[in-house]
């Protein structure tokens, strides 16, 4: 699952994108994500720990591997609004800019 997020991670475009420009289905999409993305980063090199977090992720967001594999295939043509999921996957993981 951990090369899985990095390959899609490789092909997030820099741009930025508005988190509300999707459905219900992408934002969950774009939750699982992250929630898997920080699970990943708490794991670190534990890949035990890694798959704990990952199943508690997968089902707290009540969603399955083969679910989210099959969201990523039915939408690979649309590569615009790909972009878009992944930029709003992005920019969640991304901190808070300080106040200034």
């Amino acid at each position: 699952m951990k090369r899985i997020i990095l390959a899609l991670a490789l092909v997030m475009p820099a741009c930025n994108a508005d988190d509300g420009a999707f459905g219900a289905e992408d934002e969950q999409f774009v939750e699982t994500m992250v929630e898997l993305r920080r699970a990943a980063v708490t794991a670190g090199t534990d890949t035990a720990r890694f798959e704990a977090l990952r199943r508690a992720v997968l089902e707290e967001q009540g969603v399955t591997e083969e679910e989210l594999r099959a969201y990523v295939a039915a939408r690979t043509e649309d590569l615009d609004h790909m972009a878009t999921v992944w930029d709003s996957v992005a920019a969640r993981l991304s901190p808070e800019p300080a106040p200034q």
